[in-house]
Formats: C-alpha cells, structure tokens, sequence
C-alpha cells in the first residue's frame, strides 16, 4: 500500500516538474528566442534611434525602440516660448516640456506614429502618417493632434530628420522662403497700387485735353 502511494506521489511530481519545465521552455521560446529569430531575420527598414523637427513653435525629439514592424519609444516636446508675442507668451497655459509614449509600425517604407501623454491626468494625443524620405534620413508626412491651445483638433504636414542640425537648417530655410514671399507679395501689391494710380492719372490727363 505504501508503495502505490510513494508510486502515486512520485507521479504527481514528476508531472509538475515536467510540466513547470515545459512552461519555462515555452515562456524561453516566445520571450526570448522567437524575438530574436524574428529580428535577425527581418529584411525591412530599420528606422530606430533618435528623429527631430523644429519649427518656430517648438521642437519635438522622437526616440524610437524598434522590434521588426512593431515601434515604441518616448518623445519629448519642447515649447519655443521666445518665439511667440509677449503678450501671448503671458497667457501660455501649457508645460514647456512634455513628455509623451510613442507606439507604432513601419509597414514597407510608410510608418505609422501615436503619441499618448505620459502624464495621465493631462491631454495629450498626436498621431503621424510618414514615409521615409531620401537616403533614409528624413520622414515627411501628415500629423494630426490636440492643441491644448485652442482646445481643438489640428493637423498638418510634418517632417524628421534624423540629424537635429539639419531639422534646425531646415527650419531657418522656411523662415527665409517666407520673409521672401512675404517680400514679394508687398512688392506685388505695391506695384499693382502704382499701376492703379498711373491708369487713373491717365485717365484724368485725357479727360483734361478733352474738356480743353
């Protein structure tokens, strides 16, 4: 009797144990090596480590961890206050720094971005559509977010570059074509106003001669 039971004990064990060992292979096998597998065999483009836009209003830093599609990462925003009226600086109801959790994908060139606050109790979403850009150095696309601002929904184009000195030329590139435009576009109306006073003044050199 006592040897069916050290039988049936020595059974149950056993099968614990060679059920616990099977469960630690299986958790090894899915956390560990099909990862690896997956990443050493991946053939997509590799878009991870740091990205950087600026614009007059702020600068964004986008650092992402990429396992084949599937990324995730932080970003951090950082307000340009100088560049805005001292007026509207005052009234600025917003963090100079806010930080947010990066997810997303990268399917073929295209990558998909969704930023989420970090700071629950804080609004905070932006999501990205890019393509990759170039030699594989820029992402340019569209973005949609909430400005805490205006308390509304924006969106608009958007580009990163992976080398922040670029972002930051690429920024004084547009402040440049702007002030040009800007330029031209008084030039424009400055010569139409010309052009308006010399009709008129013709038009009233002709009435003169004709009453005469």
């Amino acid at each position: 009797m006592q040897s069916v039971t050290f039988n049936i004990v020595v059974g149950i064990v056993t099968g614990l144990i060679t059920a616990t060992v099977l469960l630690i292979i299986k958790s090894i096998f899915f956390s560990s090596f099909l990862p690896w597998y997956r990443q050493v065999m991946y053939r997509g483009l590799k878009i991870e480590g740091s990205w950087h836009s600026i614009s007059r209003a702020q600068k964004v830093l986008i650092e992402i961890n990429q396992a084949c599609e599937k990324l995730t990462g932080k970003a951090t925003v950082l307000l340009a206050k100088d560049n805005f009226p001292e007026s509207t600086r005052q009234n600025l109801e917003i963090d100079d720094i806010r930080t947010f959790d990066v997810k997303g994908e990268i399917s073929e060139r295209f990558v998909s971005l969704q930023l989420k606050h970090t700071d629950r109790s804080r609004l905070g979403v932006v999501n990205y559509l890019l393509q990759v850009d170039g030699d594989g150095t820029k992402l340019a696309g569209k973005a949609n977010w909430y400005a805490p601002l205006g308390s509304g929904i924006h969106s608009g184009s958007e580009t990163f570059y992976r080398d922040e000195a670029r972002a930051q030329r690429s920024m004084e590139r547009e402040q440049v074509e702007d002030s040009v435009s800007y330029l031209e576009l008084e030039a424009i109306e400055e010569s139409e106003i010309e052009d308006a006073v010399s009709s008129e003044e013709n038009e009233t050199n002709k009435q003169s001669k004709a009453d005469a």
